[in-house]
Order: structure tokens, then C-alpha cells, then sequence
């Protein structure tokens, strides 16, 4: 998704990584874990907060992940003028201990 740790909804730099060819509020921010919510008196994010950024998404052995997106611009096999290359890139802690 090309996000990286961002306090608006929107994405700061697009082209980041990659040509994501993200709207600007597309893709999926760093979870939080703030009690109950990471939000400032006007609700703007508030990233000073007790639990800002450091949410985990947790799976466990034997548990299934569902996968799915839209390929905004098209993808097909015999169509020469959309071809794409869908890249899934995941790490599990207990390969990187001490990563976080």
C-alpha cells in the first residue's frame, strides 16, 4: 500500500516504494493501540498518545488469512497492454526476533 507510518488518512508520498497507483487515501496505516482511541479534543490524530503507532496484527498458529484487493487499472493474462505483477511481502516475528 506504500504508507509509511502517516498521520493523516492521506499518503504523503505515493511514490515512496514504488508507483503504488494508490488514491490518496488508499492503503492501510500502522495500527495503534491507544485506550480508547488516538484522537486530540477536536479528533484530529493525536500522535503523542500512549499507544500511537505500535498496534500489532496478530495470527496464530493454524489460523487462516483472507487475502483480497482490486486491481484499480486492470489486470489480465491476454490482454499485452495491462499486464501486472501482484506482490504479497510478509515477515514473521519469529524469523526476526528482536526486529521491534
Amino acid at each position: 500500500n506504500n504508507k509509511l507510518s502517516e498521520e493523516s488518512n492521506n499518503v504523503q508520498n505515493d511514490e515512496r516504494l514504488f508507483d503504488s497507483q494508490n488514491n490518496g487515501a488508499g492503503g492501510y496505516q500502522i495500527g495503534d493501540a491507544c485506550q480508547p482511541v488516538c484522537q486530540k479534543e477536536d479528533q484530529s490524530y493525536d500522535n503523542n498518545k500512549e499507544g500511537a503507532m505500535k498496534g500489532t496484527l496478530t495470527y496464530y498458529h493454524g489460523s487462516e488469512l483472507y487475502i483480497e484487493w482490486v486491481a484499480q487499472h486492470g489486470c489480465g493474462v491476454d490482454q499485452p497492454n495491462i499486464i501486472c505483477q501482484m506482490i504479497l511481502q510478509y515477515m514473521c516475528e519469529k524469523d526476526n526476533p528482536g526486529l521491534r
